[in-house]
């Protein structure tokens, strides 16, 4: 299994849906999200070199105090994917929460814009995946 799967996503879908069909980066990273094919395995490219060949609908959810990911790279990401029909793809930024907002067992936590985006994942996968 590869260990950027959650142990809660494996939980929740068969094996043969898993690899295909969901992939989150809470933990790992958004980035590590969207590299986790595993013809990407080996590479780094940014995740705007994806944004053609990515075909299941992504959801993002960033810290607009993120001084690595900035504001303008995320909105052109998302831009990237629609202009190849990947409408489904949404974004947010919460604008005053750091890298890792939703990491509950760090002092850079913030718990309104980490239930928030929970609430979007789950709906993202019910939406999705139900």
């Amino acid at each position: 299994m590869n260990d950027l799967v959650s142990p809660e996503l494996e939980s929740l879908f068969p094996a043969r849906l898993r690899r295909h069909v969901a992939r989150r980066g809470l933990r790992a990273g958004g980035a590590a999200g969207i590299r986790a094919d595993d013809h990407h395995a080996c590479e780094r490219p940014a995740p705007i070199a994806l944004a053609a060949s990515t075909k299941p609908p992504v959801l993002g959810l960033y810290g607009g105090d993120d001084g690595g990911i900035p504001d303008e790279s995320v909105e052109q990401y998302f831009a990237a994917l629609n202009a190849v029909g990947n409408a489904r793809s949404s974004f947010v930024i919460y604008p005053d929460a750091p890298h890792g907002f939703n990491a509950d067992c760090r002092p850079i936590y913030r718990k309104a814009a980490a239930d928030d985006g929970w609430k979007r994942v789950t709906e993202y996968f019910r939406q999705h995946l139900g």
